[in-house]
């Protein structure tokens, strides 16, 4: 899953490699049909049909590629959007009772 971590709202820009061309572009969204209407959106995570490992994740300016080991015996590889455009850094929060 990929969230904005300041809200946990879907991203606003693509960040996930859907069409499984290598590239993170903006053709790279999932269209839905709500009511008659096709719309348009940023997906926020992959489906895969087995149970994960957690990812080791190979970044270089452009992208990030995250190879994870299955229960299916196979590797996934997922690309996502990397560069300096994103914010990084710790953030941290406290829960409010």
């Amino acid at each position: 899953m990929e969230l904005e971590a300041l809200t946990g709202n879907r991203l606003a820009y693509t960040a996930l490699d859907v069409d499984g061309d290598g590239d993170v572009e903006a053709d790279d969204t999932v269209t839905v049909s709500i009511d008659g209407y096709d719309t348009n959106f940023n997906p926020s995570g992959l489906r895969v049909d087995a149970i994960m490992t957690t990812p080791k994740v190979i970044s270089d300016p452009k992208q990030e590629y995250k190879y994870s080991g299955t229960s299916a015996g196979t590797i996934v590889v997922i690309t996502e959007k990397g560069g300096s455009d994103l914010r990084t850094g710790r953030r941290s929060w406290r829960q409010l009772q």
